[in-house]
């Protein structure tokens, strides 16, 4: 599956992209909102895995955008996020975002529990 990492952290972008791709998934890195979007023009893009706080576009933005009708097929979006609290968690799901992974501490274990739980979701629709 193509996956888009979008995160102005190079380090972070890296970690998430090498592990992706560790999991057998064809990754594009972009390092803001604005970029991410872009990067969905192509709509080989099913999953992506989004910081929250980025320039431009922050991700719960890009998350709204991905949920406008914009785009013609469902993009399972996870967030990567320090926020912890309960009102975050709201806030980023009113937004669009269908999951969460917490930053610190980072565990890619959870990420893979949540990216195997994305490609489900994404294969579910597939079969409609």
């Amino acid at each position: 599956m193509r996956v888009l990492v979008a995160d102005d952290d190079a380090v972070m972008a890296a970690l998430l992209g090498e592990l992706l791709t560790t999991w057998g998934h064809d990754v594009v890195t972009v390092y803001d909102g604005e970029q991410a979007w872009l990067a969905l023009a192509d709509g080989e893009i099913r999953l992506v895995v989004s910081d929250w706080e980025m320039p431009v576009l922050d991700g719960p933005g890009l998350c709204r955008r991905l949920r406008s009708g914009a785009v013609p097929h469902y993009i399972y979006a996870i967030l990567v996020t320090g926020y912890t609290s309960d009102e975050d968690l709201v806030k980023g799901m009113a937004a669009g975002a269908d999951d969460f992974v917490r930053k610190t501490p980072f565990s890619p274990d959870e990420l893979h529990a949540r990216v195997r739980a994305g490609e489900r979701i994404l294969a579910l629709e597939g079969e409609l």
